[in-house]
């Protein structure tokens, strides 16, 4: 959480090492973690896709609050 706050690692390296050691303690097995993942993926896609479409519009000038000028 610290390394979040302070902006020294991306976010998306945090979470996937977050990810990997709760399969690692959560599922020790390879074959459970395998499981576990492939249970949840299909609904992570339409979630990931929904992140991705509301960056690009937010960024090619969609829609939405304007930031605040300082």
């Amino acid at each position: 959480m610290a390394l979040l706050v302070e902006g020294t690692a991306e976010s998306a390296v945090i979470f996937s090492i977050a990810v990997a050691i709760a399969l690692i303690l959560n599922f020790p097995q390879p074959a459970d973690q395998r499981d576990q993942l492939q249970s949840h993926a299909s609904s992570v896609v339409g979630v990931v896709g929904m992140v991705f479409a509301a960056t690009v519009l937010k960024r090619c000038g969609g829609s939405g609050p304007e930031p605040a000028h300082r």
